[in-house]
């Protein structure tokens, strides 16, 4: 019986184990992914800080995640609500968009940042919902171009111009 419980607890955990094993890998890949320039490596803000901090909390808070469903299932003897799994439509989105990432991974340094990111946004719009094509062109470009402006020019980190005269 106790073996079960603590099967049952660990197959819940398993969405949240996948991400913090995923920033744990991200936080060891990051000095390979993310070169310092000369200029980048004396100051505290580089290129590898915002990144840094968001795998850092990912991983925090999905330990604290695991911590708490642990103190009320086991402590306060809470059950788990009983799992109920998406259709498969659901999965379809969700590999759609890790297919996107990858996609939007391998084309960043060919295709470039402004164009690469405003179609991986609008795949996302188109995935959660959104059927408005004026939306799915305009926030995306328009975000991605903002990006851009304020990495290149203000925190003077570059990004891959790809195709576009940069």
């Amino acid at each position: 019986m106790k073996r079960d419980l603590i099967s049952d607890f660990i197959k819940k955990q398993i969405p949240t184990l996948i991400v913090m094993l995923s920033a744990v890998i991200g936080l060891i890949l990051l000095p390979t992914q993310i070169s310092l320039s000369k200029s980048a490596s004396g100051s505290v803000l580089g290129p590898r800080f915002f990144p840094s901090v968001m795998l850092w909390a990912v991983t925090i808070l999905s330990a604290i995640s695991i911590g708490i469903e642990a103190y009320m299932f086991f402590i306060h003897k809470e059950a788990f609500e009983k799992t109920t799994w998406g259709s498969p439509v659901q999965y379809i989105r969700v590999m759609g968009l890790i297919v996107a990432l990858i996609v939007w991974y391998i084309g960043l340094k060919t295709v470039g940042f402004i164009i690469m990111t405003a179609m991986l946004m609008a795949l996302t719009m188109f995935l959660l919902g959104n059927k408005k094509a004026w939306q799915m062109i305009v926030i995306p470009v328009g975000f991605s171009v903002l990006i851009y402006i304020v990495f290149a020019n203000i925190l003077n980190v570059p990004l891959p111009a790809g195709v576009l005269p940069f």
